[in-house]
C-alpha cells in the first residue's frame, strides 16, 4: 500500500519538474535570449498610468466625425505625454473620480484653452476635459491637447505663470 502512494507522489513531482515534450520555459532561460524555436514573451502590459481612458463624449456636442478627430488627436498627445514620462508622478484621471478609466468631455464656449481638471462639483465627481469647441466645432490639435495633458499633470512653474500665462485658463 506504501508503495502505491510513494509512486504516485514520484510521478506528481516528476510532472511538475519536467516541461511537456522539448518545450523550453522562462525558467530554464533565466538570462540571455530565448533558445531557437521557443516561444515569444507575451508583451509587457502598459504601466497603468499610461493606459490610455476613455473618453465619454455625451456632453461635447460633436458629430461622429469631429469626435473620431478629436479621439486620433487624443491618442497622439497622449502617446507623447506618456512617452515623455508626464504621468511618472501623477495620473491624468485624478484619483477621485468616480470613474477612473473615462475622460469626460465637455463643450466650454467662454474658456479660451483646452483644460482638464478633477470636477468635485460634477455629478458625480469626475475628470473633465472642456475645450471651446465653438460653432461651427473645432476640435484641438495634437498640441493644444498635449498641452491640456501637460498642465493637468505637470503644471506651469509660477515663473511661467507670470511671463507667459501657460496653464492659466481664462
Amino acid at each position: 500500500m506504501h508503495s502505491r502512494w510513494m509512486i504516485l507522489a514520484l510521478v506528481l513531482a516528476a510532472c511538475g519538474s519536467q516541461p511537456a515534450g522539448n518545450a523550453v520555459t522562462n525558467a530554464q532561460v533565466p538570462d540571455g535570449p530565448m533558445p531557437p524555436g521557443a516561444p515569444p514573451l507575451p508583451p509587457a502590459p502598459p504601466t497603468p498610468s499610461c493606459a490610455l481612458p476613455k473618453l465619454d463624449f455625451a456632453a461635447a456636442n460633436l458629430d461622429a466625425k469631429e469626435q473620431r478627430r478629436f479621439a486620433d488627436n487624443f491618442r497622439v498627445a497622449f502617446d507623447k505625454a506618456c512617452v515623455g514620462k508626464l504621468f511618472a508622478e501623477k495620473p491624468l484621471i485624478d484619483p477621485r473620480s468616480i470613474d477612473k478609466s473615462t475622460l469626460f468631455i465637455m463643450n466650454s464656449p467662454e474658456a479660451n484653452v483646452t483644460s482638464i481638471y478633477f470636477a468635485p462639483s460634477a455629478a458625480p465627481p469626475n475628470t473633465l476635459l472642456e475645450s471651446p469647441f465653438g460653432e461651427p466645432p473645432q476640435v484641438p490639435s495634437v498640441e493644444d491637447l498635449h498641452e491640456a495633458i501637460y498642465c493637468a499633470v505637470k503644471g506651469a512653474t509660477p515663473k511661467e505663470e507670470e511671463e507667459s500665462g501657460r496653464c492659466l485658463p481664462d
